[in-house]
């Protein structure tokens, strides 16, 4: 399951540089990548960096019950 993060998170950053590519040719009034666009990505990396590392200490130290 964790590969389909990578695969995901490949296919999100190759579209993101594509548009960050495309947005350079433009005027900084019209740019589709503001610094609140690249803040949310940090952030959302974050919080599945914390997700992923959350399954993977549970699965590696499960619950006794």
């Amino acid at each position: 399951m964790l590969w389909l993060f990578g695969i995901t998170n490949v296919v999100v950053l190759t579209a993101l540089a594509f548009i960050f590519w495309v947005d350079q040719g433009l005027q900084s009034a019209d740019r589709l990548i503001t610094s609140e666009v690249i803040m949310t990505l940090i952030g959302a990396t974050t919080v599945q960096l914390g997700g992923i590392m959350l399954i993977i200490a549970k699965s590696m130290f499960p619950a006794s019950a």
